[in-house]
């Protein structure tokens, strides 16, 4: 089966679960969210969170989309990693944005990143969980101008959480990439 025919099939089966859902989501395992699958191979409680990071910034920045129409399209341009049982690929998130036309800049220096975010707002970080042997993990960072803080979307598995964050804590030794939305 083609990667759009495979994409259509599993969208649909996600629609079925949940039809609509573009609020912000805080908590890539809280239901309904994470009983939607990702790919062939995996599950977004467990391998989605490149997906709620895209949702979440898409969000913040005002285009919003369904959630299952974000894990459509990470299907669809390739970047699901193994068929979605390591997530998504870090390389790959430009891909989403290029399709639906959001100016970012990658980077590959966490300092250069941080640097960003002082410009832009918001951004994405992939980073290596406390093992690398437990892969990587996306979440959104956003600057609130009324709290005058930057906070994170699904950084932590609670829900309804948007834990403060200090940009040094985006560090060298678990930095992977991160993309500054304009």
């Amino acid at each position: 089966m083609k990667r759009s025919e495979r994409a259509l099939e599993l969208y649909r089966e996600n629609l079925e679960k949940l039809p609509a859902y573009d609020d912000y989501i805080y908590c890539q395992s809280a239901e309904p969210i994470g009983d939607l699958r990702f790919g062939a191979r995996g599950r977004v409680d467990s391998n989605g969170c490149g997906a709620v990071a895209l949702h979440n910034a898409m969000k913040y920045i005002g285009k919003d989309q369904n959630f299952c129409d974000v894990i459509r399209d990470e299907m669809q341009l390739g970047m699901l990693w193994m068929g979605g049982r390591f997530g998504t690929k870090p390389w790959t998130l430009s891909r989403y944005f290029m399709h639906h036309k959001i100016p970012f800049q990658k980077y590959k220096s966490p300092n250069d990143f941080k640097a960003a975010l002082l410009t832009h707002r918001i951004g994405i970080v992939c980073t290596w969980n406390r093992h690398v042997r437990d892969g990587m993990h996306y979440y959104c960072v956003y600057y609130s101008d009324k709290e005058n803080k930057y906070s994170a979307i699904n950084y932590a598995q609670s829900e309804n959480n948007t834990p403060e964050i200090c940009l040094y804590e985006i560090g060298n030794l678990r930095f992977v990439n991160g993309y500054a939305i304009k």
